[in-house]
């Protein structure tokens, strides 16, 4: 019995060892195969119970793979970091080598062209210069077209690389399943358990470098695989199928289902192309034909305000931005719905300056499409939402406006807008006759030949030939004249008759100017004019009193509220910013001081009235006239240049800015700071004066005989108000049929198409006629203004320059190749480590496993040595027996 137990000792231990030496030869030939885990045979005592025996030999307790998850996991997690960050640089290396390429590199183009413009402003008839300005914009357009071209073909090349990963995770993902299903019946102690859990854990380290992924054990053997935010790529043998669609991402399936949801992948190599595709090479390409749109633009807009050889308004020099086909091509259907619709859908630019380098989602909601929102894709906000009922609809956003016919759209339709992403698609050249250049100004500026002063006037700008004077035909309609009433004030008049200009309508008089100083001639665009319209504004409605002195009466203004109100043009909503009190015969120069204290307002006050059909008989009472209290003396049978030359030499007037104007027929006398003016006569009752008012109101004044006393009348002034955009004013007169201003008073634009700058020490009646430039082949005034261009902050917020729009492209994309190679490198490193980690407790050492081999053999001879004794002893004892 002893010996068949010293037998069986020896043979467990034989096959125990052959065990461990077969497990130390599976670990050196396979010491180099990718994803192998280092084995390790585990032998436990044999034990005989109820035997009283004891220790019975040795017996192989199972083959155990040395393995540990977390550095299994952690490889996983860097592998698909640096896969991602390798693909990033890689990809962004392209773009950052290709914006710095100078044979298309946009600011070269933009110092070409705008030089070939300055040189063009130096000799604006030279056919040679104007010709050299269309061939550099030529070659501006083929530098944006070649950069756009080539980043476009990188992003063909993207999406197909994309499409090859898709379909290389579609396969590991099927093999994951396979691997599944035939570990599903298998235990931890089967034979060939430990291969083909090795063979997955390489497919997922594989599958982690291509996407991120996420490992969860299923049971014993099994393994649930998903992707993303959760999505379940593989759940047992159930396997999922990813598909991609250039612009609509990543969409992934259900095991055998054709329903497809959006999925979010962000590391892996597959993570990096479209980290990639997004973050960099879409808003590039919508920066690039942002600042494409911009320069279009500008650049038309400009030149169409110029005059060309021809003596005719500039048309665009690149093309038009709005074309129809342009707009009509920036709205793509997104789905299904989209594409059933029958309404046309188009978006038109508005204002290149303001353009955001982004796309955007029109989604029509509502069971019958009755809403809809529009989302910018760059930031997910909505930028524009309300009612859908009502068609044609225009929407407005962004320095774009959407437009939907009137035909029909189904609920749950959505449309893609791609305004700027397109903008180098429709960038070409639109001029091909240098004569067609516009490089003259349309207007021309003559100062008046009695100026006694040093002023200057300079257009600066031409901002719209639509509107305005500059809407006539090789005409300006009407020619204008500026006038200074005094050295700190002028008025722009309609110059259409130069020997009695008249006021415009709305007017523009009572501007103020800071002698010695430049500032703009007129109101810009968004200001409106607003000028006093009430019954008692500048009248003479309180008609003619009887007076014993010359004490000047006030005028018979009522008492009124003024209110002035501001809108949001954000919210719409409108609410009130300021109030003025107006106390009964206040005048216009107080109500204008008041109004000049608000925000949003600037304010001046003028009274103006005409004296005719003055009569002195000559004989008896001679004619006496008082003006403010301030009695005039008049020679015998004076007439209204005399009455002029009277007023005009009174000291006390002059001080107080009372000034007349005489050309024998009519006197008009002009308080220019909004003073009342009071009247008074006195003379034979044959004498007297005709009064008229601003309004066409008049009055008559007498004499009244020796000591009668004096007719006497008082006018008010007019009050002008320069609004500032979404500023309005409010009347509540106590008067019957208002007071200074009627209820609502209606502001009109102020702008008048074109600025000009007014600067050093005009004089009171120095004039500035401002005329069509008929003649204008040696002007240069547009070729400026174009090559201003080139420094001009324009597009942007805050605005840029063209050059330093592309720059800023530019400097980012070479900020994120800096970092994504940086990044890589330390992805590399950390995964170096993970793999160190991972090689220390699961690699194959060959010199442990060398020294395992001559253990583990020598363990065997023992072991055959122990059977070969048994043995012995055992054919002793049946010979000591026989």
């Amino acid at each position: 019995m002893a010996n068949a137990s010293l037998i069986n000792i020896g043979l467990s231990g034989v096959r125990a060892h052959q065990a461990a030496l077969s497990t130390t030869g599976q670990n050196i030939t396979n010491a180099a195969v990718p994803g192998y885990t280092r084995q390790r045979v585990n032998l436990e005592t044999e034990t005989s119970l109820g035997t009283g025996a004891g220790a019975q030999g040795v017996r192989v307790q199972g083959v155990e793979r040395i393995y540990d998850q977390a550095a299994v996991n952690q490889i996983r997690l860097d592998s698909a970091a640096k896969a991602r960050l390798d693909t990033l640089t890689e990809q962004l290396s392209q773009v950052d080598e290709l914006l710095a390429d100078q044979s298309i590199n946009l600011n070269r183009g933009f110092e070409q062209f705008f030089a070939a413009l300055h040189a063009a402003a130096g000799a604006p008839t030279s056919l040679a210069a104007r010709q050299l300005v269309l061939s550099e914009a030529e070659g501006l357009v083929a530098r944006f077209q070649g950069l756009d071209g080539r980043l476009r073909s990188q992003r063909d090349d993207l999406d197909r690389q994309v499409a090859s990963e898709i379909a290389r995770i579609n396969q590991l993902a099927g093999s994951l399943g396979e691997l599944n299903a035939r570990l599903g019946p298998m235990s931890s102690g089967d034979a060939g358990t430990n291969a083909l859990l090795d063979q997955r854990d390489e497919l997922l380290r594989q599958l982690s470098e291509l996407v991120d992924v996420k490992a969860v054990p299923d049971g014993e053997l099994g393994m649930s695989i998903f992707l993303g935010k959760g999505h379940p790529l593989v759940v047992g043998t159930s396997v999922s199928a990813l598909q991609w669609e250039p612009g609509q991402g990543i969409r992934i399936s259900g095991s055998g289902s054709d329903v497809f949801s959006a999925v979010t992948v962000r590391g892996g190599s597959l993570g990096g192309l479209l980290t990639f595709r997004e973050q960099t090479l879409d808003p590039v390409l919508d920066e690039l034909g942002r600042l494409a749109l911009g320069v279009a633009g500008a650049v038309n807009e400009t030149h169409a305000q110029g005059l060309t050889l021809r003596g005719e308004f500039g048309g665009s020099l690149f093309g038009d931005i709005n074309a129809e086909r342009l707009q009509a091509s920036r709205v793509i259907p997104a789905n299904p719905a989209a594409e059933a619709a029958s309404a046309t859908l188009s978006v038109r630019i508005d204002d290149p300056s303001v353009l955001v380098a982004s796309d955007y989602l029109v989604r029509f909601t509502g069971a019958a499409a009755e809403g809809y929102e529009i989302v910018r894709s760059r930031d997910g906000e909505v930028v524009s939402s309300g009612s859908a009922t009502r068609r044609p609809l225009t929407m407005s956003f962004d320095g774009l406006t959407l437009q939907v016919g009137s035909g029909q759209v189904g609920p749950g339709a959505e449309f893609r807008i791609d305004a700027a992403g397109g903008g180098v698609a429709g960038f070409s050249v639109d001029l091909a006759d240098p004569r067609d250049l516009a490089l003259a100004s349309p207007l021309a500026i003559e100062h008046g030949a009695a100026n006694r002063g040093t002023g200057t006037l300079t257009v600066t700008s031409v901002d719209d030939v639509s509107t305005g004077p500059l809407a006539g035909d090789g005409a300006l309609n009407p020619p204008l004249v500026v006038r200074f009433t005094s050295p700190s004030s002028y008025e722009v008049l309609d110059n259409s008759d130069p020997t009695n200009p008249q006021p415009l309508s709305p007017p523009i008089w009572g501007l103020p100017f800071v002698p010695g100083g430049a500032q703009p001639l007129l109101p810009d665009a968004g200001q409106h004019l607003l000028v006093s319209d009430g019954r008692d504004s500048g009248g003479v409605s309180g008609g003619v009193a009887h007076t014993t002195t010359l004490e000047p009466a006030a005028n018979r203004f009522a008492s009124e509220t003024l209110t002035l109100h501001r809108s949001d043009p954000a919210s719409g909503r409108t609410s009130a910013q300021g109030r003025v009190e107006i106390a009964p015969g206040t005048s216009a120069r107080a109500i204008a001081a008041a109004l000049e204290a608000l925000d949003g307002v600037s304010a001046a006050a003028r009274t103006e009235l005409s004296i005719t059909g003055l009569h002195d008989n000559g004989i008896g009472e001679p004619l006496a006239v008082a003006v403010n209290g301030e009695a005039l003396i008049l020679p015998p049978g004076s007439g209204l240049n005399d009455l002029a030359d009277a007023i005009n030499g009174s000291a006390a007037l002059r001080a107080a800015g009372i000034e007349a104007r005489s050309d024998g027929t009519t006197l008009r006398l002009t308080a220019e700071r909004g003073d009342d003016l009071a009247l008074h006569v006195a003379g034979d009752v044959t004498d007297g004066i005709e009064v008229t008012d601003g309004h066409g109101g008049t009055a008559t004044l007498r004499g009244a005989g020796p000591g009668g006393g004096y007719d006497t009348v008082t006018v008010g002034g007019d009050v002008r108000l320069l609004l500032a955009e979404g500023v309005s004013l409010e009347s509540d007169s106590a008067a019957p049929g208002g007071g200074l201003f009627s209820s609502t008073p209606a502001a009109l634009p102020a702008a008048l198409g074109f600025q000009a700058r007014i600067a050093g020490r005009p004089e009171a009646g120095d004039t500035f006629a401002i005329a069509f430039n008929e003649a204008g082949n040696l002007d240069n005034h547009n070729a400026l203004a174009l090559a201003e261009l080139q420094v001009r902050p324009t597009l942007g917020e805050p605005p840029a320059s063209f050059a330093e729009t592309f720059s800023q492209t530019v400097e980012l994309v070479g900020i994120r190749t800096s970092q994504a190679r940086t990044d890589a490198e330390a992805a590399a490193s950390l995964l170096e480590q993970s793999v160190a980690r991972r090689e220390a407790i699961s690699g194959v050492n060959l010199d442990e496993e060398a020294a395992n081999l001559i253990k583990f053999e020598q363990g065997y001879n023992a072991s055959a040595r122990v059977v070969s004794v048994a043995r012995e002893i055992f054919d002793v004892l049946l010979h000591a027996v026989s």
